[in-house]
């Protein structure tokens, strides 16, 4: 089954072992990119996607472009839309986090990123964590340096072959401060990055240099910097010498705004994400089933310990950003609700917090009844609990029998990476 629209805000857990945290990046160690990959087979040719995930799924790594816009786009969708700013208006974490949308509408991809916003094209490589335009002309800068020569850092060198140069014990701790090593101490790391080099201070200054730090803290995605990325930027052919940041600055020819606005991200030492979340008041309705659906306490009011949070790592999207994310959804195509037999699938469903209000706006907008937005609206969720929940919060008070089947069947207890996405239709095909 294909679906016209699917919101989402999958688990961001890593897949291995018992680990709770993400892995670095996008990569297919988080279940947030394997749901991702899920809904491009899930979407019809003309659907829409609207998901919540870390920013680090737009990454490049080992490949010259980001490997899921390169799938997005030769599945033939495009990312119409990135919201970096989520963590500022409604989440309290350490990690990014950032919505986007897509669909089969080739536009210049449209991001909100520190308070501004501003358009990238499609054949962008990657999108970093932090995305305006001087960030871009200051990595441009960096990344096509006249006469230069790329970087090559190496991933885990064997200590016994080490010529000499400098090591990167930890590319950021948790105040996105830079470690660098100039001995072998640390090459035997997991994950540790180096360069062999005979100008190990001038290196050193280098990578110390704001310009630098600026750098990192920009392409921070869940606290990991990547090698391919790193090798990105160039530097002079020549030998060249450095013993102050103007030095770095001159090299990459920045203006003086740039400069300044350098200094301004270092000196905010990597706290753009930690933000208070917003307080916004919800407009609550007198209708029954709007006030069943909308009052009620945060997480359903289920128990839940801290082994269990640390196991599913579940994040309950605020009310307000579902409505505003349901508004960009009808930005992008005024027919989104008013059209009942648009079918939408939040496959990580939770409690219902898409689910509920994508019913109440199908019902707002159409007039249809609450049969007709239930029976084209479809949740899949790993945790029984959530999916009673779930049933019960949409079914809405007094619910006929009617109702019951139809959330019944819509509404699916199932690991959403494995179910077959029928929803019933395969008893209807064996019964007829």
């Amino acid at each position: 089954m294909e679906f016209d629209k699917i919101l989402v805000n999958p688990p961001f857990r890593n897949t291995s072992g018992n680990s709770t945290k993400t892995a670095p990046g996008g990569g297919r160690r988080n279940l947030y990119t394997s749901f991702a990959y899920k809904y491009i087979d899930l979407i019809k040719n003309t659907g829409t996607i609207y998901a919540i995930t870390p920013p680090g799924i737009f990454k490049s790594t080992n490949h010259s472009r980001c490997v899921y816009l390169d799938y997005i786009n030769d599945s033939g969708f495009f990312i119409n839309m990135i919201d970096l700013d989520e963590n500022k208006k409604y989440f309290n974490v350490g990690s990014p986090i950032c919505s986007w949308m897509v669909s089969s509408k080739n536009t210049d991809i449209e991001v909100s990123s520190i308070g501004s916003k501003m358009k990238l094209k499609q054949n962008i490589d990657y999108i970093p964590v932090i995305c305006n335009e001087t960030i871009v002309s200051i990595i441009n800068k960096m990344h096509n340096l006249n006469q230069g020569i790329n970087l090559e850092i190496v991933r885990e060198r064997n200590p016994d072959t080490f010529t000499g140069g400098i090591s990167f014990g930890s590319l950021l701790s948790g105040n996105n401060n830079i470690k660098i090593y100039t001995d072998r101490s640390f090459l035997h790391k997991s994950g540790c990055l180096s360069i062999e080099t005979n100008k190990v201070r001038t290196y050193k200054k280098l990578f110390e240099s704001s310009l630098f730090k600026f750098w990192f803290i920009i392409h921070r995605y869940n606290g990991s910097i990547y090698r391919s990325l790193m090798n990105r930027i160039k530097i002079p052919e020549y030998d060249f010498d450095i013993t102050s940041d103007d030095d770095v600055f001159n090299m990459y020819s920045l203006n003086k705004f740039e400069i300044e606005y350098v200094k301004y991200i270092v000196d905010l030492n990597g706290s753009y994400n930690k933000y208070e979340r917003s307080t916004i008041a919800d407009n609550l309705s007198n209708n029954l089933y709007t006030d069943h659906a909308r009052n009620r306490e945060y997480m359903s009011g289920i128990e839940r310990d801290t082994l269990r949070i640390k196991q599913t790592n579940e994040v309950f999207t605020p009310t307000p950003l579902v409505q505003e994310m349901l508004d960009k959804l009808e930005e992008q195509d005024p027919t989104t609700f008013t059209d009942p037999t648009k079918t939408f699938l939040d496959n990580s469903c939770g409690d219902g917090q898409f689910l509920s209000e994508i019913v109440i706006r199908k019902m707002e907008r159409s007039g249809c009844s609450l049969e007709q937005a239930l029976s084209t609206t479809y949740g899949v969720e790993f945790m029984e609990d959530n999916v009673l929940e779930c049933r019960a919060r949409l079914a809405g008070p007094n619910p006929t029998q009617e109702v019951l089947d139809i959330v019944e069947n819509n509404i699916v207890h199932h690991d959403a990476l494995t179910y077959h996405y029928m929803f019933g239709e395969e008893k209807k095909r064996y019964l007829f």
